[in-house]
């Protein structure tokens, strides 16, 4: 019985010692905070930072600053220990610092962002705001003045406009010989864009406004205030100071960098045709004070790749105005007299409609002096021909011979007051 007693004893106590042994387990909030102790004593060993070239900030140093106990080291502070005048300050260590520049360096090694930079066109990836897109931000060199030079490219971009006379009640035409649009506030104007191939993907379309002579091309052209706070004009989007809209396209794009401008993506053309269409709107009149002020304003659409480079311009001029067919049929008539004046000047002729030389009663024109008369048919021509040359003759005869003398009929001078001229065969009063 001894026996099996102390036996029993002795495994009692094996058992004890060996749940002595046994850890517990780990419950849900002592694992999270064992490993946040883990994390936080990562040692500069670890870390392996003394590959890196590392440089202090300017005005950090290291506190000698010594631990009860030990020998001091770098980031510790003494119980006690003066705080320098500062309050609540603790001196960064070599481990937090070290973890600073890992981050610093991560962030130099990241690709830099593709940008816009001041002065130049933004791209058609941008947001409204400004904000580049990291992914598909534009990057252009056009200057600050853009060029108004026609540039057909490899593409030979070409604008096309729809055949339209001169009623009154035309909203929109064009006018090849002036190379002009007319157009009234607000009203569609559609331009067709014409390629000989297929552009690059994702070319865009840009269109911009700037002013014609050159005291006003530094300026932006704007809307008048009038019609940036009318309600009727304001669309939802789109800046209320830009001149030129985009109608009917959801993916216009409105940039204020330097000057105005929309850009839309290019849209091939549908089956059996050779243009795609876009439908342009401008929101004031020319003649509006605080806007254009009559000042003659330039269209440039240009054509450009995804990365900002041009591959096509062409540029027109616009009026808007109340009543476009009947402005388009005025410069054209006057466009046609200057035409007709300047040919007449090379010609050595006076111009048509010009002002005639008026001569001074008494006075004798020069008869040396030549002049042109236009005359219309040939068969009046040949009569007037005749004529001239019939003068010609008559005046080279009086230059050999002298002018004839030609007799003059004696007059009676009349009788005095109270008498009377008794002429042959007539009674008289009285023998």
């Amino acid at each position: 019985m001894a026996a099996l007693v102390s036996r029993d004893c002795s495994m009692g106590e094996m058992a004890e010692s060996l749940d002595s042994d046994v850890e517990p387990l780990l419950d849900s909030e002592t694992f999270p905070a064992l490993w946040k102790d883990s994390l936080l004593n990562i040692t500069c060993s670890e870390l392996d930072i003394s590959s890196l070239d590392l440089e202090l900030p300017g005005g950090y140093h290291e506190l000698p600053f010594v631990p009860e106990g030990g020998s001091g080291g770098p980031g510790e502070i003494r119980e006690g220990a003066p705080t320098l005048g500062m309050t609540d300050y603790t001196a960064p260590s070599t481990e937090d610092y070290a973890r600073d520049q890992y981050l610093q360096l991560a962030v130099e090694q990241l690709p830099e962002l593709p940008f816009v930079q001041e002065g130049g066109d933004r791209g058609p990836e941008e947001s409204r705001e400004g904000a580049p897109t990291p992914d598909t931000a534009v990057r252009t060199s056009s200057s600050t003045v853009p060029s108004t030079k026609v540039y057909a490219g490899v593409h030979c971009f070409e604008l096309m406009f729809e055949k339209s006379g001169t009623a009154k009640s035309v909203t929109c035409t064009y006018s090849e010989d002036l190379n002009k649009l007319f157009c009234q506030l607000g009203k569609t104007c559609p331009v067709l864009v014409k390629l000989s191939s297929a552009p690059p993907p994702g070319s865009v379309i840009r269109a911009m406004a700037i002013y014609k002579k050159s005291e006003h091309v530094a300026e932006v052209v704007k809307r008048c205030p009038h019609h940036e706070r009318a309600p009727e004009y304001s669309e939802d989007g789109v800046p209320a100071e830009h001149l030129i809209r985009v109608e009917g396209n959801k993916n216009a794009q409105y940039y204020s960098v330097n000057r105005h401008s929309v850009v839309v993506p290019y849209e091939m053309p549908q089956v059996g045709s050779e243009c795609s269409t876009i439908l342009y709107s401008y929101m004031c009149n020319s003649s509006c004070l605080g806007g254009m002020n009559r000042r003659p304003i330039l269209t440039i659409v240009t054509l450009e790749s995804q990365h900002g480079e041009v591959l096509g311009r062409r540029c027109f001029e616009v009026r808007v105005c109340a009543c476009p067919g009947r402005d388009r049929k005025s410069d054209e008539e006057n466009l046609r007299k200057a035409v007709r004046g300047e040919r007449s000047k090379k010609a050595g002729a006076p111009a048509e409609n010009g002002p005639e030389k008026k001569h001074s009663a008494g006075t004798s024109n020069n008869a040396e002096e030549v002049y042109t008369l236009k005359i219309k048919g040939l068969k009046r021509y040949l009569m007037f021909k005749e004529l001239n040359e019939a003068l010609e003759v008559k005046d080279m005869h009086e230059r050999r011979n002298g002018p004839q003398k030609t007799r003059k009929r004696s007059t009676v001078p009349p009788p005095g007051s109270g008498k009377k001229l008794l002429l042959k065969n007539e009674p008289g009063g009285s023998n």
